[in-house]
């Protein structure tokens, strides 16, 4: 496969970080050794990657912090046991009088000039949260992160072979929409007017998969990952059938 076949295989993906990909793939091919990629990449390009290893001569392997997870750092390489370069970031809330929510974690991490590429998913389970981060850069988070919005917090650096035994919390329902279209998911699952959906991804505030849509017209498909700022993130599931109208059922999964 050559550098413009595969580039073309992700379009809507920034061309130099899918070009950087390609160079890595040919590097790991040339040299035999294990080429680990320092940054946590979306489900279309992991996914992407997987399915097309044959093709690529190499073994893709990837790490998120649990089965589920949607970000997740990635490896070209011919052996089977791997070391990533992962570190894992464990955060617990002290306040008894206040409720740390995945914005307030996700908002104090960004604060200290750190790309969304650099760390996984976050993961919050009752005492605080969990999430992946490149190990360069670890140890400037444990030390700069004081704490999480006006909440005193303890911080705990773990090695990435300790299993956290996280799942994924979801808060599921059944959603009512005329059709796939982008502005009638997004009207649907944010309980909005169509207008108001338009609205939003006219404003770049509806990413698919991560990426921002602005076609009002774009079709949603079951896995899709949906995120409505200001509304939050959705995982659109499988269709359940349809009502008297012929107006569809769809699972949707809102992350928590």
């Amino acid at each position: 496969m050559d550098k413009k076949s595969f580039v073309n295989l992700f379009l809507l993906e920034d061309k130099n970080s899918i070009s950087n990909l390609f160079d890595k793939v040919i590097l790991a091919n040339r040299t035999g050794q294990t080429i680990y990629l320092n940054e946590f990449y979306t489900p279309k390009v992991w996914k992407t990657l997987e399915r097309i290893q044959i093709e690529l001569g190499i073994k893709v392997f990837n790490y998120g912090l649990f089965e589920d997870s949607d970000r997740r750092m990635i490896a070209f390489t011919e052996e089977d046991e791997l070391k990533f370069p992962v570190k894992i970031l464990s955060i617990k809330n002290k306040s008894k009088f206040s409720t740390l929510k995945h914005k307030d974690y996700l908002g104090a991490i960004m604060s200290l000039g750190i790309k969304r590429e650099k760390f996984g998913d976050v993961v919050l389970n009752t005492e605080g949260c969990y999430f992946p981060i490149c190990s360069d850069i670890s140890d400037y988070v444990f030390i700069n992160l004081n704490t999480i919005g006006n909440s005193p917090c303890s911080y705990e650096v773990l090695d990435s072979s300790i299993n956290v035994n996280l799942t994924r919390n979801y808060e599921e329902k059944v959603v009512i929409s005329s059709s796939l279209r982008m502005d009638c998911i997004v009207s649907s699952i944010c309980n909005i007017s169509r207008s108001t959906a338009v609205e939003l991804i006219d404003n770049g505030k509806v990413l698919l998969d991560y990426i921002e849509i602005k076609s009002k017209e774009k079709k949603v498909c079951p896995e899709s990952v949906l995120t409505v700022r200001g509304y939050g993130k959705f995982k659109v599931g499988e269709e359940i059938g349809t009502t008297q109208k012929d107006r569809i059922r769809l699972l949707i999964k809102k992350y928590i």
